[in-house]
């Protein structure tokens, strides 16, 4: 996986949900009728025991409002490329120190949603 141009720690666990984006209503009669607007993606990603340094990197790149992200695409079988924004970023500490930083991650997970 890419983010941009940076090659990414490979996730611990990677999981793709291919959604479509339609707008549905009915008829008087109660006939549905479904408009296609686009299909996107939402990849979920979980990285395990990260130290300081690599988390912190992770969630630096993340930071911009949107990234370029390149995986390999369930649907299409090849690597695809496009633009995402992060949801909401999670880290779970495996140690804290004395002095109240943390030693490393057991667990840094978010998700990208496509643009």
């Amino acid at each position: 996986m890419k983010i941009d141009t940076w090659l990414a720690p490979t996730p611990s666990s990677f999981k793709i949900d291919i959604e479509d984006i339609v707008e549905a209503s009915r008829t008087e009669s109660a006939t549905m009728f479904i408009e296609f607007i686009a299909t996107k993606r939402k990849l979920f990603c979980k990285w395990n025991y990260l130290n300081r340094a690599e988390a912190s990197e992770l969630m630096a790149k993340v930071r911009p409002q949107f990234v370029t992200v390149e995986y390999d695409d369930m649907e299409t079988g090849a690597i695809r490329i496009a633009t995402f924004y992060t949801g909401s970023k999670s880290g779970e500490v495996s140690k804290i120190m004395s002095d109240y930083t943390a030693q490393g991650y057991t667990s840094v997970t978010f998700n990208f949603i496509e643009q």
